[in-house]
């Protein structure tokens, strides 16, 4: 067998080193695939905000959350967080994570109830990475 280190690889050989660790993982925990939820804010049929998130073996991850920044200080991201909670809900789970290496999004979510569960400093140089987790 010729073993060959490619630092330059396809997409499609970039997919399959993907997919087996997430076949792998699955294998570890039952199979159980995560759910993706998301939701969309419009006005006018334009998007002017939304959340992406997903569930995941008794857990719920907001992965994004974000208003356009002529739309901020309105009150939709407590809007958007406040369905976003309603999702984990529906979906029986206990706690939201998220993470974000923004010090005003840290604000925002510690505003809303969420403790900060750790730190990774100087995640991307000059910006702290910050695990957030909201237990409900």
């Amino acid at each position: 067998m010729k073993i060959h280190l490619d630092q330059n690889p396809s997409d499609d050989d970039i997919q399959k080193v993907v997919d087996g660790l997430m076949r792998y993982g699955l294998n570890e925990i039952n199979n159980e695939k995560p759910t993706k939820c998301a939701l969309v804010l419009k006005k006018d049929d334009q998007v002017i905000g939304g959340a992406v998130c997903k569930a995941h073996v008794g857990q719920f991850y907001l992965d994004y959350l974000w208003v356009s920044e002529k739309y901020r200080s309105n009150g939709y991201g407590s809007l958007l967080h406040k369905n976003v909670l309603e999702m984990a809900k529906e979906h029986k789970t206990s706690c939201i994570w998220v993470q974000t290496l923004n010090p005003r999004a840290v604000l925002f979510y510690k505003s809303t109830g969420y403790n900060e569960i750790g730190v990774i400093p100087n995640y991307v140089e000059g910006f702290n990475l910050h695990h957030l987790q909201l237990k409900f």
